[in-house]
């Protein structure tokens, strides 16, 4: 008897070790996510205005702060690979003169940036460094502002593409931190005025986030 019990603790102490160690091994970046992030913006605007003969570039700056959430595989050898969706507000804003002449300024400014993209990873152990990419939306706003008075703002939301690089660290058993890069490309737009603009946008963005793992 007393034989017996000792062998079933025994394979109770080896089952327990095994179901301690499969948990002990579960990737920290495998499944659901979502977070918060905070950075900042600088932005690129290559403007021209045809009726003035005018051209200039122009940074839109400012803080960018939003949501993140994804779904992450991790397929062991330590490759990993996810999908991950975030939006951000932005209150990027610059002016410079137009070149009409009169003291008249152009302003620009982009106040919603948003993306889709896919991320590749390597699990180094803790942390993981990453490459992302994919699809970019962001709202762009522009107007004149005679000496005598403003007028309305021209909107238009553009959808570009994004490419950016991040490492993120596991700090908890189900949170990590992260710092990642991001370059946007919006491609050129036209804004309708009484002087039509036209404005080829692009923009850095640089963040830190914190994310919990469900």
């Amino acid at each position: 008897m007393k034989g017996v019990l000792t062998r079933a603790f025994a394979f109770a102490a080896v089952l327990a070790a095994s179901v301690s160690g499969a948990v002990a091994q579960e990737s920290p970046w495998d499944g659901f996510y979502a977070g918060l992030q905070l950075g900042a913006v600088i932005g690129r605007g290559d403007v021209s205005i045809p009726a003035y003969s005018s051209s200039f570039v122009t940074h839109p700056t400012s803080f960018a702060g939003g949501l993140y959430a994804g779904y992450g595989f991790d397929f062991g050898s330590g490759f990993y690979a996810g999908l991950e969706a975030d939006v951000n507000a932005v209150t990027a804003h610059k002016k410079h003169l137009s070149g009409g002449g009169a003291g008249e300024v152009y302003h620009f400014k982009q106040n919603f940036d948003s993306s889709v993209r896919a991320r590749f990873g390597m699990d180094m152990g803790g942390y993981m460094p990453y490459l992302t990419g994919g699809l970019a939306i962001g709202r762009m706003q522009a107007r004149y502002e005679p000496t005598t008075g403003g007028t309305n703002w021209k909107n238009d939301t553009r959808v570009g593409w994004t490419v950016g690089a991040g490492v993120e660290m596991q700090i908890f058993e189900r949170t990590s931190a992260r710092i990642q890069y991001r370059y946007t490309d919006y491609g050129k737009a036209s804004y309708s005025h009484t002087r039509s603009s036209k404005v080829d946008y692009t923009s850095h963005i640089i963040q830190l986030g914190l994310s919990y793992k469900f």
